[in-house]
């Protein structure tokens, strides 16, 4: 529970520190809008919401979620890359959808013109097959 919400904490003060050098109002002075890249439901969805939760109690702003699913995470990118680049909007990916679906095919955004800021989660997988098996 602690990682969790030290993951929280580091992602609110980065966004935070990321507008640190903008003359004018305080950020955040509006909702927060963050993009999933997968189906309301899954892991993705569901990790981007515990953040945004506690986002939303630690900016004292609306943190929403917005699943646009599709294209192997292209519609999501897409959404955040012609989004103003005032940290309102930010996008939440599973690593093989950011990563691999580049190679894979052209994306309709250049994926350099992005920036980590952080990575929240780790997902294990597992191969199990019945003990009896051959």
């Amino acid at each position: 529970m602690k990682l969790k919400c030290l993951g929280t904490v580091i992602w609110a003060v980065i966004l935070a520190l990321t507008f640190v050098g903008n003359a004018g109002a305080a950020f955040p002075e509006k909702a927060i809008t963050v993009i999933v890249g997968a189906a309301p439901g899954g892991s993705t969805d569901m990790t981007a919401r515990m953040l945004a939760k506690r986002l939303t109690e630690i900016l004292k702003v609306p943190v929403v979620v917005e699943n646009k699913v599709g294209a192997g995470g292209f519609i999501a990118g897409s959404a955040v890359h012609q989004a103003p680049p005032d940290g309102y909007m930010v996008g939440v990916y599973a690593s093989s959808a950011f990563n691999l679906a580049h190679f894979l095919r052209k994306p309709p955004y250049d994926i350099f013109k992005k920036t980590p800021i952080m990575s929240y989660g780790i997902y294990p997988f597992t191969l199990a097959v019945k003990a009896d098996s051959p």
